[in-house]
């Protein structure tokens, strides 16, 4: 069980947000990055871990989400990578100690950025770019800061 001061009401850092899944979708946000109890001070951790269940679907989604609000370059990639990988260890830990029973979980890390260059996006669809959360390994989907979450999980399901 989490504490309450790390569940979040809003995807949202700085200048940067990405809207929250529809409603008829169950979801529970909680913010990684100032949530000791999850991560450390001194360990990598993305900013956001969203839980989702859409009704009437099969599996459960886990996104790791990382926002930036300013100008990605291409120094920032493994950055990145490394702490959405972080999010998704957190996010294995959490579903070994509250296991989801019966429906598969699939992942979906996310970065929502400011601004980033076609060439930087068409990057991080390479394989060292990619998130692992059991045998599950997928690729980061980048996102413009106002963009909303569900859309990705419903081109993804």
């Amino acid at each position: 069980m989490l504490p309450s001061w790390c569940l979040a009401d809003a995807c949202s850092d700085q200048q940067c947000f990405l809207r929250l899944p529809r409603p008829g979708r169950s979801h529970c946000l909680t913010r990684v990055d100032g949530c000791y109890e999850l991560a450390s001070p001194q360990e990598k951790r993305c900013d956001f871990l969203l839980f989702v269940h859409a009704r009437g679907q099969k599996g459960h989604w886990t996104v790791p989400v990382e926002l930036k609000s300013g100008t990605i370059k291409f120094e920032d990639l493994d950055d990145i990578r490394d702490q959405l990988q972080a999010g998704a260890d957190v996010a294995a830990k959490l579903l070994a100690s509250e296991p989801v029973a019966g429906d598969p979980i699939r992942l979906r890390p996310i970065l929502g950025y400011g601004d980033m260059a076609l060439w930087l996006q068409q990057t991080l669809t390479r394989s060292e770019f990619k998130v692992t959360l059991g045998n599950n390994r997928q690729l980061i989907r980048p996102m413009t800061c106002g963009g909303q979450i569900g859309d990705v999980l419903r081109q993804d399901s």
